[in-house]
Parts: structure tokens; sequence; C-alpha cells
């Protein structure tokens, strides 16, 4: 495959791409090269032959012609953010697509056209400008190409879906340089694969997607309680989420309170189970009634529930993990939140050390309502996703005391479910990555290989959970 051939800078003609590229040409002897290079996951130290960071759609076909040309393997990279490092590559063309970050609503139609540089905060500010949303993650600095290529849950997944069941239509660079429009007409057996396949089949240049009316205020959850209630709140919230209530969407957090300067003293050092989310009605004493089993659970530690504008409610997660620390994780849906996974999650969460966590995602309502068959992201049936993350911090934790921890939940967790099936823009370092990946699509999968054998028959586009053109 060209993916996996690597040739020395040395015989690329620099002046040759630079000539052609409007954006910058990175070599590793630039000043600007190491910085550029990083990304989220400080595990990944990888250096590419070369990074482009293109200004447009054409910087973007004609990079893939010339790693093509060269026979280059090709990476893409937007926000950076997934845990796998899949944004950079070791001895290839990055392709930096972060300057392409424009986007536009028209109101009439409540839709956005936003650049696939964009980053969830972009849109998020553009869009609430009018009052209006399209889904995104639950923090502002996730790239938006990755977010939706891979489906996409944030704080409106359980009122309105995920962001890939909002895309209408998106421009795609494929394989051999050339631009396509995909969308329910054209080209819909592509539009079906990147609404939830990945970046497998092409790089995206544009989406457009439906925006919802949302905001400017919604109702927040933030709730801190102690560890020794976990049990009873993983119990008490799949009983709520059965119940209905899909205005709701939060996420519970287990972790260790580091010393940071806006954290209470006494918070400090406790390990704390937090709530995290909102309520998607206008009606703020509704909201409020709806949510509060969640704020009875038992004595909170701390309890920040209450009207927030929507805008804020985005960015307060987005240094819960600074960039650059090595990280390692995992994760796996539960089809069923019953009483042995709560009691695995539990034992595992109070044996986690000081720089590791775990999350579960509550899920269902809308999501799951819409057919697996209808796009790509086919795991809609689950009740939640549990994700287990380490990070190695000197002084206080290494990465293979994390890796361990990790490895042993995510082992006990999948022996109580039908399969390794995860939400692959969560998936972390698996052993067997390409069975974790044939899970998670189910049904899918072999749609989706047909797919890629049409567009990618060589696998150009390789760095990310990677669905084979067998």
């Amino acid at each position: 495959m060209l993916g996996k051939n690597f040739i020395t800078v040395e015989e690329m003609s620099q002046d040759k791409l630079e000539s052609m590229i409007s954006g910058e040409v990175l070599f590793p002897e630039h000043v600007q090269y190491n910085e550029r290079r990083k990304v989220w996951n400080g595990l990944f130290d990888k250096r590419p032959a070369v990074i482009v960071n293109c200004q447009n759609e054409k910087d973007v076909m004609t990079t893939v012609r010339f790693a093509r040309s060269q026979k280059l393997a090709v990476a893409v990279r937007g926000g950076t953010h997934h845990i796998a490092g899949y944004g950079t590559c070791e001895g290839g063309v990055l392709i930096d697509t972060s300057a392409m970050r424009e986007v536009k609503v028209d109101l009439a139609s409540q839709t956005v056209k936003v650049q696939s540089g964009a980053q969830a905060g972009d849109v998020i500010r553009e869009t609430q400008k009018y009052g209006l949303a399209v889904p995104t993650g639950d923090v502002s600095k996730v790239g938006i190409a990755g977010l939706t290529l891979g489906g996409g849950m944030g704080y409106l997944r359980r009122k309105y879906g995920l962001t890939c069941d909002h895309l209408l239509e998106a421009e795609i660079v494929l394989a051999d340089g050339h631009l396509i429009r995909v969308n329910e007409v054209e080209n819909s057996d592509l539009f079906f694969a990147i609404r939830g396949g990945g970046g497998n089949f092409g790089i995206a240049t544009s989406f457009t997607f439906q925006a919802r009316p949302i905001g400017p205020m919604v109702y927040g959850i933030h709730l801190m309680y102690s560890i020794v209630d976990l049990t009873k709140i993983l119990q008490v919230c799949r009983n709520y989420l059965r119940e209905g209530h899909h205005d709701v969407s939060f996420n519970i957090a287990i972790h260790t309170i580091p010393p940071l300067p806006h954290v209470p003293d006494f918070l400090i050092g406790k390990k704390i189970v937090s709530l995290s989310g909102m309520h998607a009605s206008e009606d703020m004493e509704y909201a409020a009634r709806e949510i509060a089993p969640l704020r009875s659970i038992a004595e909170p530690l701390l309890d920040l529930c209450g009207p927030i504008n929507y805008t804020h409610l985005h960015t307060q997660l987005d240094e819960r993990i600074p960039v650059g620390i090595p990280a390692y994780g995992k994760s796996i849906y539960l089809r069923s939140i019953d009483d042995i996974s709560i009691s695995t999650i539990t034992n595992a969460l109070n044996k986690a050390g000081p720089t590791s966590m775990g999350m579960v995602w509550i899920l269902g309502g809308r999501m799951a309502e819409i057919p697996a068959h209808e796009t790509a992201f086919g795991q809609r049936d689950a009740e939640a996703l549990v994700i287990m993350e380490s990070l190695a911090v000197p002084g206080i934790s290494t990465m293979e005391e994390g890796k361990g921890w990790v490895d042993e939940f995510h082992q006990k967790l999948s022996c109580q479910q039908p399969s390794l099936a995860t939400y692959l823009n969560m998936a972390g370092l698996e052993h067997d990555p390409q069975k974790v990946v044939r899970a998670s699509y189910g049904h899918n999968y072999e749609r989706l290989s047909a797919v890629k054998r049409q567009y990618d028959p060589e696998n150009i586009f390789c760095f990310n959970p990677n669905i084979l053109p067998d």
C-alpha cells in the first residue's frame, strides 16, 4: 500500500511543492515545524516529512496528488484530539486543515456551511448569533471534521441526535485528488459512509449542516458527589434515562480533583463523581423540575446547576486534559447499565490512581431512534459509553501504571458485553484494532468496506480506525 512507503526529505522537490500551495509548507528544518507537528496526546512524537498548512480545497487536492506522485503516506489533522494520535504520521505528508475555519449561516434555511478546519467552538459561536446550534461535542476545541465523520456525541445527543445526523452535504477530496460533492442524491453511497465511517474515504473540506433552535440560555447540569455514592449514582442515572427525559444529556466523570487555581481547597485531592451536561428546554422552571432527581441522589459536594449560556457551557471542560501530556485510554459500549456492570465500574474507579479517570456517557433518546442502517454510525442501541483514561504525570504516575489499570478495567467490562464495540472517536490504543473496528460498525462494516474499495482501494487514508478495502 502507498500508505506504508516513505521517502526522505532530500528526495522531495521542496520548491515544487511550495510553489503550488497557498499556505505554509513546513519541512523539518523550519522553525515552526516542531510546534506544528504536535498532537493533543503527548504519547505520540512523530515526524512527518512535510506539513502542509492548507488554506483551501485546492491546496488539499494539490497535496494529495503530490503525496501520491512521491509515494508518501498521507495523514490529516484538524483538531488533533483523538487519543490514538491519528492526526500525524512518521515520514509522510501531514495535511493540516486547521486554517480552514470559515462558518457561514443561512438564516432562511437554518443551515450552516463549515470549513473542515473549524473547531466546535467556531460553529457554536456563529450559530448562536441567530439562536441556532448544530449538535457538537461537549468541549469547544474539538475539530468539527473528526467529530462529524466519527459520529459526534455531545450535550444535544438525546434531544436531537448526533452531529452526523445533521449533515446535509459535504465536499470531499478523494484519493486521486479530485473534489466531489456528497449528499443524499450525489454520491449517496459515500454520503452514507462519511456519517460515522471516519476519515477512511477521503478528506472533507467542508460540511453543510441542518441547525436546530437552541439557546442562548440553557439549564446547565454541574454536580459533584463523593466517590462513596458512585453505585447509587449509576443506578439512579440508569433509571432516569429509561424513564425518558430526552431533553437531558449528561456525562458522569469519576476522577481526583487536581490543585487548580479555581478549585475550592476542600475539593483538592478528593476523588469525586461529577455530572456535567444540560437540559435543552427554554423553560428554566420546567428544566429545574426535570433534573431534580439528579440533584438529590445524595448530599452533593457542589451544586452549580442553573441557567447558563450555551456557548459558555461548551468551554467548561476545554482544559480538562492539557495538550501534550501522554495519555492512554480505551472505551466500550454498555448495551445495558446492569448491576454487574455498575459493580465492575465502581470497583475499578475505587482502585484508580490520582491521574486515572473513568467516564460514563448516558446515551439513548433521539440518537437511538435513528435506524442503524441509515448511517455508518451503527451502534445506536447502547445505554452508555464507558471511557477509561490514564495520564503519565512526572512525579505522580507512570504510563505503565496507567496502562495496567486501563487494560484491566476494559478487559473486565468487555467480558460482560456482547462485543468490543465502541464509539470510534473515543477508541483508544487497542491490542486488536481491526477486531474493534469491525465490532463497532457491526452489520454496516461490509457495506463500508465496499465503499472503501470504490473510493480508496489502495487505503491511502489509513491513519484512522481503519476500514479495510478487502
